[in-house]
């Protein structure tokens, strides 16, 4: 992998690079949990000529920290090849801003000047891509050639995102989603089009709380969810993740033990992380929780009565 702290100019080594990381040198680490949010100057940000991807036609991952968006050209074009990108400080206020980045640069690649059988390329800006994508049928999926197929993890951390738009559509395959530290206020219904989605980290999201409003249906076969300092005080809708093995409820604010039962019961739990919630500040609470996780009730179920089987639980 080639990595690289940039100041003025964007550089790195090796054109058949399979991981491309490029990172900001007045980027900082944020080890609080806050969110820092994008900052850079917009002198800084002149200064900078742009990155072409074309010159890495072997790129499977990218990471990009501190570095804007629209630095970067030649993105969308790698659509169909990309397992991995990674932004990081990176200023966007939707997902189309990196979905759907380089629109133009697709429309302008057909012969003889004529568009390409494409609807990324057909529209004119990310806006009216959207769109089109949010007109179509819930039951229609996006052509192949429109899709991120190879994509499998999506990291957006810090960036200000404040809404997952229809794109998201154009990225069925993602297992791993991480949107931690953005200014998400609710999960959208476009979620249930990341069908192989198994990881979601939500944390940093103050404005999800106090209960996640969301229909379960989006994320029903998510393992591993991460709502840290998410401002939670209910625990209402995530009973209904029947999916659910791993779950982070840390530095929230619930308080009631009927709340940690919701969850807790779920069929196939095996690890709730509460610590930093006042119910942790509870007389015992660790023998109480413990006491509620499904594990320990099947040890004392009757054989005939457990499901030895997800398809047996799940709709």
């Amino acid at each position: 992998g080639a990595r690289t702290r940039s100041t003025g100019s964007f550089s790195s080594t090796g054109r058949g690079s399979r991981t491309l990381s490029f990172f900001s040198s007045s980027g900082h680490e944020d080890t609080s949990g806050e969110s820092q949010g994008p900052s850079r100057s917009d002198a800084d940000s002149a200064e900078q000529p742009p990155l072409s991807l074309s010159i890495f036609p072997a790129l499977q991952h990218l990471v990009l920290e501190g570095i804007p968006i629209d630095r970067v050209d030649q993105l969308l074009p790698l659509r169909a090849q990309l397992k991995g990108i990674s932004l990081r400080r990176s200023p966007i206020v939707s997902l189309a801003d990196a979905l759907l980045r380089g629109a133009g640069e697709v429309r302008g690649a057909g012969q003889n000047g004529r568009a390409t059988e494409d609807l990324l390329a057909a529209a004119a800006d990310p806006g009216e891509s959207v769109a089109l994508l949010s007109s179509m049928p819930a039951s229609m999926t996006p052509p192949i050639t429109w899709q991120w197929r190879a994509l499998r993890e999506l990291e957006i951390t810090d960036c200000g995102l404040q809404a997952l738009d229809a794109s998201i559509r154009l990225a069925p395959h993602v297992s791993t989603l991480l949107l931690t530290r953005n200014a998400l206020c609710a999960l959208p219904a476009s979620l249930s089009f990341c069908t192989d989605l198994v990881h979601l980290d939500l944390s940093g999201n103050i404005g999800l709380g106090p209960v996640l409003g969301m229909a379960p249906e989006c994320i029903g076969a998510v393992r591993v969810l991460k709502l840290r300092r998410c401002c939670l005080r209910s625990c209402v809708g995530l009973d209904r993740l029947l999916a659910l093995e791993e779950i982070d409820l840390r530095d929230n604010s619930i308080s009631e033990f009927a709340e940690v039962n919701r969850v807790a019961s779920l069929p196939f739990l095996r690890s709730l992380d509460l610590r930093g919630c006042p119910v942790c500040s509870s007389r015992r609470y660790r023998i109480r929780v413990l006491a509620l996780l499904q594990p320990f009730r099947r040890q004392l179920a009757p054989v005939g009565r457990v499901a030895s089987d997800r398809a047996d639980v799940l709709p």
